[in-house]
């Protein structure tokens, strides 16, 4: 073997520890890549699937569940919002469950003075007519506290 080839020898050499750096160096990169992308679309379909979840819930009544997004971000702001109007939401189906409950209980009430009352004095088709509302009043009453026990509050 003389210089030349001695020369191109090394050379080839030089050239393929090059090129194994520049193949490990690739796949490193490739690799730093990969990690750097599960972590960003994690932090994108995480706050995704807990916002799925508890949108599920309140379409299956129940308004007990919160979202928990510790972010300042968007995902952050719209959880918030989301936990505010679910409270909203719960407070008001609350607050029609005891209304509903009061209401049933005073045309119970109303329904029984008036049928005692037709039944001393005689009825009158206005009191047959108040006495049917009264009556149908409790009833819708009764289906709404029925209905509202059905949420999850």
């Amino acid at each position: 073997v003389d210089a030349h080839d001695a020369f191109m020898f090394h050379r080839i050499d030089y050239f393929n520890g090059k090129r194994a750096q520049a193949v490990a160096s690739t796949a490193v990169a490739l690799a730093v890549s990969l990690i750097i992308a599960f972590f960003i679309t994690s932090s994108i379909t995480t706050p995704f699937k807990q916002i799925y979840d508890i949108l599920t819930g309140q379409a299956a009544l129940n308004f007990s569940q919160k979202l928990d997004i510790d972010s300042t971000d968007e995902f952050g702001e719209m959880g918030q919002q989301i936990n505010s109007s679910m409270e909203k939401l719960r407070l008001t189906i609350q607050e029609i469950m005891k209304s509903s409950g009061a209401l049933g209980e005073a045309a119970m009430s109303w329904a029984t003075v008036i049928s005692e009352d037709m039944a001393k004095k005689g009825a009158s088709s206005g009191m047959k007519e108040m006495e049917g509302s009264v009556t149908e009043v409790a009833a819708s009453s009764s289906e709404l506290s029925d209905l509202a026990g059905k949420f999850k509050i």
